[in-house]
């Protein structure tokens, strides 16, 4: 079952996130929980 967790962003993670969501077509949760699966899959 998801679960809610908070990050704190700095103002310009922010900005980033945001370009990269408009030249995606992501909405900003899909493009950090993808970031956060790819992280973690290099983790392992």
């Amino acid at each position: 079952m998801p679960s809610t967790t908070k990050l704190k962003l700095s103002g310009e993670l922010k900005v980033r996130i945001a370009l990269a969501t408009q030249q995606t077509g992501k909405t900003a949760h899909a493009f950090m929980v993808e970031a956060l699966l790819a992280r973690e899959e290099v983790a392992r």
